[in-house]
């Protein structure tokens, strides 16, 4: 599983798999679901981040790839 958080976009990506994406679906306001050929989870999309959190500032710390197993 990889996250990044893009600032410009004021966004955080959860990548949970490397399989392609083949449908994309907004499943609540800001929140953007991505799914492969099969139906399966690949990526979750939260956008305008920042207002979501109590300290927007925390959010410059993150970038990182989480261990995979």
């Amino acid at each position: 599983m990889r996250t990044r958080v893009d600032h410009a976009a004021d966004a955080v990506y959860l990548n949970l798999t490397d399989r392609p994406i083949k449908d994309s679906k907004e499943v609540a306001d800001g929140i953007v679901v991505d799914c492969d050929s099969e139906g399966r989870i690949v990526g979750i999309e939260i956008l305008d981040v920042s207002e979501r959190t109590d300290d927007p500032e925390v959010l410059k710390q993150f970038s990182f790839d989480l261990p995979t197993k």
